[in-house]
């Protein structure tokens, strides 16, 4: 399934791709930011953190792009991109709400399956994979209101929507393939506990955390900082949230074994922008 998602979203990305070039070009435009440049197109990189804001607490992790983008008009750009992104994170509390977790219950999601039911609690960490595609309006701020602003710096509001798929595993199992003995951790210092389940812990995530659906339309905001090295470099910084009816990026949704927390996972990127203009 995950190969499928895989195939079906890098397809999508390009006809979303070769959809706006075509119905872009049709109204060229100069870019902004050098004196006489008449760059119009971007091919652009980007690389940085990210995290999931959820039910487990987050530790920051890898995430970057890779985008096309045209100068519509002198205040609006047009991105359509492809992102990656691993996001991890690890409590140092305990979680008793495993009855009605398909992952952790002994229920048909993991083979082998994992039950910690007779443990009676978890220590809930893990680590998913996502990957989207987007279309992205970029709004120039200094220039939308200062009209003959052609300085290279600028200020940029952003806005889209696109398709992601993710996948959320856990480390449940040690390497030979038993439950961890979470019973021998006795403590209720955070440090502590930490270095205990990280002494623990093999770092492999072999097993499926709990999900639904595994693939969402998302809504994305931003904001971004771009300075031009000429006319044919930028350098910048973005940061984006995105917005997804799904609870289960963290692989975790059980606040009682009958009652689920009330908010849907977040994500939150930020990173190093580099530009080719052309």
């Amino acid at each position: 399934m995950k190969n499928s998602n895989q195939k079906h979203t890098f397809i999508f990305f390009l006809f979303l791709v070769s959809g706006t070039w075509g119905s872009l070009m049709a109204q060229p435009s100069k870019y902004f930011g050098t004196e006489g440049a008449t760059e119009t197109s971007v091919i652009g990189l980007q690389a940085g953190s990210g995290i999931i804001s959820g039910d487990v607490d987050f530790m920051p992790f890898v995430q970057g792009g890779l985008y096309y983008q045209y100068h519509f008009k002198r205040w609006l750009d047009v991105r359509a991109g492809i992102n990656y992104g691993l996001y991890k994170g690890a409590d140092t509390d305990r979680t008793g709400a495993i009855g009605s977790n398909q992952a952790l219950n002994g229920g048909s999601l993991n083979n082998p399956p994992v039950n910690y039911t007779n443990t009676g609690f978890v220590y809930q960490n893990y680590q998913t994979s996502v990957m989207d595609i987007s279309v992205t309006g970029k709004l120039n701020l200094i220039s939308l209101f200062s009209p003959k602003y052609k300085k290279p710096f600028s200020v940029y509001l952003m806005g889209g929507t696109g398709v992601l798929t993710y996948l959320a595993k856990t480390d449940a199992l040690d390497a030979s393939g038993n439950i961890y003995p979470y019973q021998n951790i006795t403590t209720d210092n955070p440090s502590e506990v930490k270095s205990l389940l990280s002494d623990m812990r093999d770092g492999k995530y072999e097993s499926f955390a709990e999900y639904e659906k595994n693939s969402h339309l998302f809504l994305s905001g931003g904001l971004g900082f771009r300075y031009r090295l000429g006319n044919h470099l930028g350098l910048g910084l973005e940061s984006q949230v995105k917005y997804i009816q799904d609870d289960l990026l963290d692989g975790q949704r059980w606040k009682t074994d009958t009652e689920t927390s009330e908010n849907n996972d977040i994500i939150f990127n930020a990173g190093l922008i580099f530009e080719y203009l052309f």
